[in-house]
């Protein structure tokens, strides 16, 4: 087998290289992935990734065996380039990290085998996902693409809405090694600075200007709040936005920072915001799951990704995307209820372990990869039509 693996963006080289460096990882999951193509490469046959925007132009092949590719489009996303290195690498197998619907045309028309891997949802603007996606159901739909995975069942359901075959949806998630229960319930905000916490693209669709808006709210209404923001985007255009609302000094851009560090950052924080706006083509983000983790309260939007996981004063507080203060009512609620604030730090455990999937990313592509008779059925007893997820996917359909 010749086995390639493609996604849009990111940087697996930068990912090794930190950890080798300082055994650290800036996004979870990178590591992982890392571990497990290697496992790939030795087990079927030759096996990179590439990413095509990266920020640098790359080619390195790990002690493992296993190829990192960058194609450095970032500058420019329309080039050929990644075509030109899919061609060149012949893979046997392809495996798309995403919708990426030229990829998986290209994949098509090339007659390789196919799996899709998504981490992404489609309830937005029909014009806007043909924009963005082109005629994704119909691709997807294609005999040739064996499975469409996806990051959670609402992510799922999504596909399933647009007009994907059911029958060919598996949910996926990633191997979890902290649980809620490692850390012991907050009972209160107590004394501590009110500290708001985001960790993602800092960007327009993820609400990054409903959480800065709701600070200034929040000192509006003479409550001492602040916000550290985590993650890579548009800083600067947030910072003259929290400057022009007088916030300024209260709103902490963190840039990227290590996952270790988002989690001690969510443990210490008094609420975690996770504010997406229904545009964001969100599946279901690891923040939530960190946040669990951390026992930090969260404040969400009502993104239709998250409703049918979150449930509003049980397990989280929820919000109307993009109604800053709605956001800022639902923080001051948890101020103003220690006994709310706790049980919702104390329900953590119950939330994560709802959120938790027998498929996991690397078992999911060691299967389809090996495809024997026993590995097919493990995989269609897994698919979203299977006993398995009729009652779990019917709950909030």
């Amino acid at each position: 087998m010749r086995v390639l693996v493609v996604q849009y963006a990111g940087d697996y080289l930068a990912a090794h290289e930190m950890a080798q460096s300082s055994d650290a990882e800036t996004y979870y999951g990178h590591r992982y992935v890392l571990e497990q193509l290697s496992s790939i490469n030795n087990l079927y046959g030759e096996t990179a990734i590439l990413c095509c925007s990266s920020p640098r132009i790359y080619d390195a092949k790990l002690p493992s065996g296993l190829r990192l590719i960058g194609a450095g489009l970032n500058r420019n996303p329309k080039s050929d380039g990644a075509i030109r290195i899919m061609a060149e690498f012949d893979p046997t197998h392809l495996i798309v990290l995403g919708p990426l619907t030229r990829f998986i045309k290209w994949g098509l028309k090339t007659n390789r085998a196919l799996l899709c891997v998504c981490a992404d949802s489609f309830d937005i603007n029909p014009l806007r996902r043909l924009i963005r996606y082109g005629r994704i159901a119909s691709v997807l739909n294609d005999t040739r693409v064996s499975l469409v995975a996806n990051h959670g069942i609402p992510s799922c359901l999504s596909l399933a809405r647009i007009g994907v075959d059911r029958r060919k949806i598996i949910p996926w998630d990633w191997p979890h090694t902290r649980q809620p229960r490692d850390l012991e319930p907050k009972q209160s905000v107590g004394e501590l600075p009110l500290t708001l916490f985001f960790a993602g693209l800092v960007t327009k669709r993820k609400g990054v200007g409903e959480l800065i808006r709701a600070v200034a709210e929040l000192r509006r209404r003479g409550i001492q709040a602040s916000a550290k923001i985590a993650g890579a985007g548009e800083i600067e255009r947030y910072r003259k936005l929290a400057h022009s609302l007088r916030v300024g000094d209260d709103i902490h851009f963190l840039g990227l920072v290590s996952n270790h560090q988002v989690l001690d950052q969510m443990r210490q924080a008094a609420i975690v915001v996770v504010p997406s706006q229904h545009e964001y083509p969100e599946g279901l983000p690891l923040t939530i799951y960190e946040a669990f983790c951390a026992r930090t309260p969260i404040v969400a939007s009502d993104h239709p990704m998250f409703v049918s996981r979150l449930s509003h004063r049980k397990n989280a507080m929820i919000f109307r995307a993009g109604h800053f203060k709605e956001l800022a009512d639902r923080v001051e609620e948890l101020l103003d209820d220690n006994e709310l604030y706790s049980s919702i730090s104390n329900e953590a455990q119950t939330a994560w372990e709802a959120l938790q999937l027998p498929v996991k990313w690397g078992g999911l592509l060691h299967r389809w990869l090996s495809d024997t008779e026993e590995d097919r059925l493990w995989l269609r007893s897994h698919l979203l039509d299977s006993p398995l997820y009729q009652l779990r996917s019917t709950e909030k359909e």
